[in-house]
């Protein structure tokens, strides 16, 4: 499972603090536990004017301290959603074909930009029968790059992103109930989670929907499940960070409960949210 960072705020703010110079950053974080670096490529969108400026690299991030340094100091902004990527391999690809630049996130169309933590297990015929004519927009060979347009066509459909996710997640069910046991390959769900920010540069999403069990712990911190986000209000209700854990060992970080979406917009000079819980079922 990779690592996200995302932040919405009232006005621009340099999302460096939490990428690269904290004590759990994205960039500690792709270092923390040496068995499992995020080791697999990295970017960085962020809110340019009413669409996202993306920036990515198929590199491994603590190998470009310097260039992530840049690309967070040009990614100062109200909206900043950043990723580094642990490969899954659900569709089986060579080693040479996995780590590509198309390939890593955040992906973005129109004014949606999205990232993801997780596995799409059935990534293959999600690929088949889920994205209808959106298959064509897909650059590369990767699951949640799937995800993403399966989530972007329903988004097109329903004008709303929450409603898109429980599209999506009822959709992905019914796949996997349709799909014969030799097309299971004996996974026992057809994702492993659906983690992921997405904004449409005015508000921000984060699904924290995982069907793992909560026996790994966070990378950095070792404080809370692995599975879990985390978000963080501050400069007086002015910027909301979230994590896939907390980005920080100072108080005022939340753990986010399972099965649950935060939707976030600044209102009247302060950033308010809510996190509520997220209508799936296992069919």
């Amino acid at each position: 499972m990779c690592r996200i960072f995302a932040q919405i705020a009232v006005d621009e703010r340099d999302p460096s603090d939490y990428i690269v110079h904290s004590s759990c950053s994205l960039l500690a974080q792709s270092k923390a536990k040496k068995d499992f670096l995020q080791e697999d490529g990295w970017g960085i969108a962020a809110l340019n004017g009413r669409g996202f400026k993306i920036f990515k690299s198929p590199n491994p991030i603590y190998r470009e301290a310097e260039l992530l340094k840049k690309a967070a100091r040009g990614g100062k902004s109200r909206i900043v959603i950043a990723h580094i990527r642990a490969a899954s391999n659900p569709l089986k690809l060579p080693k040479r074909q996995l780590i590509a630049k198309e390939h890593n996130q955040p992906f973005g169309a129109s004014n949606l930009t999205f990232a993801h933590n997780g596995t799409i297990n059935i990534a293959a015929a999600a690929r088949e029968r889920l994205l209808g004519p959106y298959r064509k927009n897909l650059k590369g060979k990767n699951d949640s790059e799937i995800y993403f347009w399966i989530l972007y066509k329903w988004y097109r459909k329903t004008g709303d992103v929450a409603r898109a996710f429980e599209k999506t997640a009822q959709e992905l069910w019914q796949l996997w109930r349709e799909l014969p046991k030799s097309r299971r390959k004996g996974w026992k769900y057809p994702y492993t989670g659906l983690n992921a920010a997405v904004s449409d540069g005015r508000r921000l999403w984060a699904l924290c929907h995982s069907l793992m069990p909560a026996q790994s712990k966070s990378l950095c911190l070792k404080d809370q499940p692995y599975n879990r986000l985390a978000l963080k209000l501050s400069e007086g209700g002015r910027r909301l960070v979230i994590g896939s854990e907390k980005l920080g060992q100072e108080p005022g970080w939340t753990v986010v409960p399972m099965h649950s979406l935060t939707v976030a917009e600044e209102s009247n000079g302060l950033i308010l949210y809510q996190t509520r819980r997220f209508p799936w079922r296992r069919i």
